[in-house]
């Protein structure tokens, strides 16, 4: 059994590539975090086992049932962060921590995408968005540096498509940062108005970011200030914003039902009112005449039109007075046609206006680009195996998950769709593990660093 574990710690100690000790001191690892992976019984002969990763690096593997080992089996992940790969264009044999080299029959490179590393995410902006942000919030673990990309590179191997990146639009700064830059992604209200940096709404088609992702962030892109602000209230924000990811979703992280239902049925005021009075990019206002001077001080770039961004609410709101029989406006019949779904109709309000006194505050959100996802990496073989430019696999080297664009180099292509990415990771996964049983390449040292002296 100690082969199958020493294989987990190979693909796992790879993530933890090269940073700096600054930033990773301001993210450490809490001591109470566990990873548990584990596969449940189905209604024939399904594998079903668990493997457990806590804070320290223990790794607990206990096979259940239709397994080739039943009984529990343990082993450990060093907390040393891989600096090299071992050997050259031809084959790769081990890696190298800070403290020593480790041998090893197979090595797999799951070391995540580049979103932690914003020059690279610069360096490699896709064309098509105009030049690079000035300012990028950072929505990937700052582990994911690109740093395995670099050295894939250095042996020989091929990285393409790095510059297919999945980047979001609406993203703000979070209200309390682990790391330097580290933001939030939101799912807007779809109720609230998204106007430019000068205040004016985009057009000619109403722009809703949870309608499409990237068409947003094409759409925020086309200005060199790279940011929108959107305009809602109280009671809009209350039922219709959320936040993307488990730390804000506890009743979802710790399947508390009946106060997720309460959530999707009286919205989220606890939650609101946290980004409200902690996040810099929130400003509220009685008035639209003190949300625009508020929402000035915030950018301090002197591109807001205050009578602008006032002319483009009160216009909305006089398009929803006139009653759905006259609606001419694209939000509004996009919200009317949501409205048909129940579970839409929950989480969606009923045509509201924005400087309505019985829903303020009003609230501005300035909402900017978030590094997130890499849709393409390393170049890999249907055995997840890296391949050099000349398509030739790399022998003892194999990449799985976003470190290869979840599979192959790209695997989604230019797009993709939320829910997709994780599929990806675990099939690419599973064909690397696949690849090196059927090769008999198994690690050919205990993975623990070698002793002072050794």
């Amino acid at each position: 059994m100690g082969v199958y574990i020493r294989f987990i710690i190979l693909s796992l100690t790879i993530v933890r590539s090269s940073v700096t000790t600054s930033l990773a001191v301001q993210d450490s690892i809490p001591d109470d975090l566990v990873i548990k992976l584990e596969r449940t019984v189905c209604f024939g002969e399904c594998p079903a086992y668990s493997v457990t990763i806590d804070a320290k690096g223990n790794v607990a593997y206990d096979g259940n049932k239709f397994v080739r080992v039943v009984d529990r089996q343990t082993d450990r992940i060093p907390l040393s962060r891989v600096t090299a790969l071992l050997g050259d264009t031809a084959r790769i044999n081990g890696v190298r921590f800070a403290e020593g080299e480790v041998s090893a029959g197979a090595v797999v490179i799951a070391s995540g995408g580049i979103g932690g590393n914003l020059d690279i995410v610069r360096r490699n902006w896709p064309a098509n968005l105009g030049g690079p942000p000035q300012d990028i919030l950072m929505g990937s673990h700052y582990y994911a540096d690109g740093a395995m990309h670099e050295e894939v590179q250095r042996l020989g191997g091929n990285v393409t498509h790095i510059d297919r990146m999945w980047n979001y639009a609406d993203a703000v700064r979070h209200p309390s940062p682990r790391r330097p830059l580290h933001g939030l992604k939101l799912i807007p209200p779809r109720s609230g108005l998204v106007l430019d940096p000068t205040g004016r709404r985009y057009g000619p088609d109403a722009l809703i970011p949870t309608f499409d992702a990237y068409h947003a962030l094409e759409r925020m892109c086309e200005d060199e200030r790279k940011y929108y602000w959107m305009i809602c209230n109280w009671k809009i924000a209350r039922r219709e914003l959320d936040v993307s990811g488990s730390q804000h979703n506890p009743a979802i992280r710790e399947k508390r039902l009946v106060r997720f239902l309460l959530s999707v049925l009286l919205g989220k005021p606890t939650l609101v009112r946290y980004f409200v009075e902690n996040c810099p990019d929130f400003v509220t206002a009685d008035s639209l005449e003190e949300l625009g001077r508020r929402m000035a001080a915030v950018t301090d770039d002197g591109a807001l039109d205050a009578e602008q961004m006032m002319s483009e609410v009160r216009s909305y709101d006089a398009t929803i007075a006139r009653g759905p029989s006259q609606f001419n406006d694209d939000q509004l019949r996009k919200i009317e046609q949501l409205r048909h779904w129940r579970g839409d109709r929950l989480r969606t309000c009923k045509f509201q206006a924005i400087e309505d006194p019985d829903a303020g505050p009003l609230i501005a959100i300035r909402m900017t680009v978030l590094a997130r996802k890499s849709l393409g990496g390393i170049q890999t073989d249907l055995s997840s195996r890296v391949l050099r430019p000349d398509g030739e696999p790399i022998d003892g080297l194999y990449a799985a998950g976003e470190a290869a664009g979840f599979g192959g180099g790209g695997m989604h292509g230019r797009r993709s769709l939320e829910g997709t990415f994780l599929g990806g990771c675990v099939f690419s996964g599973r064909l690397a593990g696949q690849a090196i049983s059927a090769a008999g390449q198994v690690p050919a040292a205990a993975l623990a660093p070698p002793a002072a002296g050794r």
